[in-house]
């Protein structure tokens, strides 16, 4: 079957906007835009047929004239996206079970296979997303975007869903008796209570240590990016009782749904410093993405330690060798 005689078996069917009569051969012909495609063959068939061109008057039975909100859509997703910083982004969109059988339905009219061309939602997804773009200068990113959009074409309705933002360093944990992250009371379950009343294993503040390296930092980044809230990934982690010196140790803090993502790391770790007050220090501080929490959780967690011995008397090398092998 040719490409005319299929159309003329789709325009059978029922008033058909360009979008839709063209979504059918979008396989053919790179470079055309849906509306380009059903245009054209419109004139291929005035042409062939010798008869005077008219354009579609009413409303497309496939999509309901959902094809002509491209533009509606794209600025409806600007709109939702306000007040967050972001450079990367993905369109997704739920198309009601109607238009997707409708859609069906267009192919088995004009005789072809039921994959044939594209999907309307394919075509909703890089339309809009395509406008979007434009309209907020920022790129499409397939694998994991900063921010994901789903248009929800039943309730006109548009989910925002912002991807975490993550930033890695090493830190340097000078005092003892922190732990990496909170470490919640385990006879009250850190609600601070107990038996209706304040616990007495964590005098009511939910946690068995006052403070962690994660009380210490993250809340600095979650402020700085202002976001929702923050976690903490560490590669490994120390004894309580230990402190961590040398060259630190890796870790991601990750951020949710922020609002900022484009800090200034130096300014970041000059204020977890002051913040943290000497017992907690970080160093090395940049932007990271979800990958980097992988590889910190993956590195390995072997740990030198380090004593001070003092001795009663003295004693002499290979005595203190021999004592030593014995460990």
């Amino acid at each position: 079957m040719t490409v005319l005689e299929a159309a003329r078996r789709a325009l059978d069917s029922g008033l058909l906007c360009d979008n839709c009569l063209g979504r059918l051969f979008a396989d053919r012909s790179f470079g055309l835009g849906n509306a380009e495609r059903g245009n054209g063959v419109r004139v291929a068939l005035a042409l062939e047929d010798n008869e005077d061109f008219e354009r579609p008057d009413g409303m497309c039975w496939v999509c309901e004239d959902e094809c002509d909100r491209f533009d509606w859509w794209a600025q409806q997703a600007a709109t939702a996206v306000r007040g967050y910083e972001f450079d990367t982004y993905q369109v997704g969109t739920k198309v009601p079970p109607l238009l997707e059988e409708n859609d069906r339905l267009l192919r088995e009219d004009a005789g072809m296979d039921s994959d044939a061309g594209e999907p309307m939602k394919r075509e909703f997804n890089r339309e809009v997303g395509k406008r979007f773009g434009e309209r907020t200068d920022t790129e499409v990113d397939f694998e994991r975007p900063d921010i994901l959009l789903v248009c929800d074409l039943a309730t006109d309705e548009i989910d925002v869903q912002v991807n975490s933002a993550f930033v890695y360093g090493r830190y340097r944990k000078l005092e003892r008796d922190i732990p990496q992250t909170e470490w919640p009371c385990n006879e009250c379950r850190g609600t601070g209570l107990k038996h209706g009343e304040e616990c007495e294993g964590c005098d009511g503040t939910g946690y068995r240590y006052d403070e962690s390296v994660e009380q210490l930092t993250a809340p600095v980044v979650r402020e700085a990016m202002d976001g929702e809230a923050a976690t903490f990934h560490g590669a490994g982690r120390e004894d309580v009782d230990a402190r961590m010196v040398g060259s630190g140790r890796p870790f991601v803090i990750e951020i949710k749904e922020p609002r900022t993502r484009d800090v200034d790391v130096d300014t970041l770790e000059s204020d977890i410093n002051e913040f943290a007050d000497g017992k907690v220090e970080v160093e090395g501080l940049r932007l990271a993405t979800h990958d980097m929490v992988e590889r910190v959780k993956e590195l390995p967690a072997s740990k030198t330690y380090r004593m001070d011995v003092a001795l009663e008397e003295p004693v002499d090398e290979e005595t203190f060798a021999e004592a030593l092998d014995e460990l």
